[in-house]
């Protein structure tokens, strides 16, 4: 009877114990508690041998992702039709799949000093109780970074671990590729993200024109290409298209503002200065590139104007020495107009709305260049600010 006592009230700590982290003298619960008393352990994940991680991408319309392999297993989140996803395991009907950066999780604060796990096999849990599903485990020296949970201020809320796996059912899931598409799609994101600031920076500084001196092909191109180039991103698409809807009408109210002045005999505004005539064709057309970039930095730094952004600018130049060179690619998103290069091999694709760069070509010289996006070329892009 003392026996069966001891054994259920080490069953009690055991139980408490592992909700917040650890089970102590574990050996010893095993050999005194009946078997459909343990608790149970945290299943491990096997790939199959003729298994290959690989891009997937979602074929229906809210489908869930879960915390475990089955159709009980608790729902982390419903994923968008066309969302990609990496793929690394294979459990059975479900494929498993890395947490995203966005994905959070939660351990208990009394495992973690100094954004140091001190515990071993300490639940990472992914919500902030000791009923939540265990998604990882952590162990003593394992580094985090998070903060107190706003709503249980016993918890950390953490990035979920590498070692974490979530599992959504391969019916609804197609194999588009290797598993580096995700990250290059991406990367292509981001730049298109980059392009629509960018877009719709210049379009808004074209408006500020009087009508008659607006480029129509500005104000909306970018952003018609833009819907054309992502479409197969309906989330950036629909945000570039929305944009376009807005600048449309905008454009169509400043049309109508200029014939009603011009019918009263009042002269049309204009809020911008003419190019200079010492620009080149080509160092026109990079302008609007340069504008964008200067009115996206300006909105965070409203008391300063474009020879402010230029200055900071230039302490990150680096300098590039050797022999320009046109670009004679035609591809419309070349990163720039001259190359530099030094032994026959190309350093770096350059542009510049302050140098002519065409009277340099054939010439060895030092540029100093400030980094800008290489469009996905095999090489660096600059804009010169110097020659020597």
């Amino acid at each position: 009877m003392l026996k069966f006592s001891m054994a259920l009230s080490l069953f009690a700590l055991s139980s408490l114990c592992a909700d917040e982290g650890f089970t102590p003298n574990q050996e010893l619960i095993t050999q005194e508690v009946a078997p459909q008393a343990t608790l149970p352990k945290p299943a491990t994940f096997k790939k199959s041998e003729n298994f290959k991680p690989f891009t997937g991408k979602v074929k229906g319309k809210r489908v869930r992702l879960r915390a475990s392999p089955d159709m009980e297993g608790a729902v982390i989140r419903e994923l968008n039709s066309s969302e990609l996803i990496s793929v690394i395991e294979d459990k059975g009907d479900f494929w498993g799949i890395c947490p995203t950066n966005e994905s959070t999780a939660y351990v208990f604060r009394s495992f973690v000093l100094d954004n140091t796990i001190e515990g071993t096999h300490v639940n990472v849990r992914l919500k902030p109780h000791t009923e939540a599903p265990i998604i990882a485990h952590l162990n003593t020296g394992d580094k985090i970074e998070g903060h107190v949970c706003s709503n249980n201020s016993k918890w950390m809320e953490i990035k979920a671990p590498a070692s974490a796996r979530f599992y959504v059912a391969k019916e609804y899931i197609e194999n588009i590729g290797g598993p580096e598409l995700k990250s290059q799609n991406e990367k292509r994101s981001v730049h298109g993200k980059q392009m629509l600031e960018a877009s719709v920076a210049l379009a808004r500084s074209e408006l500020k024109k009087s009508y008659d001196r607006i480029d129509l092909e500005k104000v909306t191109g970018p952003l018609k290409g833009l819907v054309e180039e992502f479409s197969d991103m309906p989330e950036l698409a629909s945000k570039a298209n929305n944009e376009l809807l807005s600048i449309q009408e905008s454009l169509l109210q400043k049309r109508i503002n200029y014939l009603e002045d011009k019918a009263r005999g009042i002269e049309p505004q204009d809020e911008t200065a003419q190019t200079s005539d010492e620009l080149t064709e080509k160092m026109k057309l990079w302008e609007p590139v340069e504008e964008a970039l200067y009115l996206s930095w300006s909105s965070m730094n409203e008391d300063k104007n474009i020879e402010h952004y230029y200055e900071e600018q230039k302490l990150g130049a680096v300098a590039i020495t050797g022999v320009v060179e046109f670009y004679e690619t035609s591809s419309r998103n070349k990163p720039g107009d001259y190359l530099i290069k030094d032994n026959n091999q190309t350093k770096a694709c350059i542009y510049s709305t302050k140098i002519d760069l065409q009277k340099h070509i054939g010439k060895k010289v030092t540029v100093y260049g400030i980094e800008r996006p290489n469009q996905n070329f095999a090489f660096p892009a600059y804009y010169v600010v110097e020659v020597e």
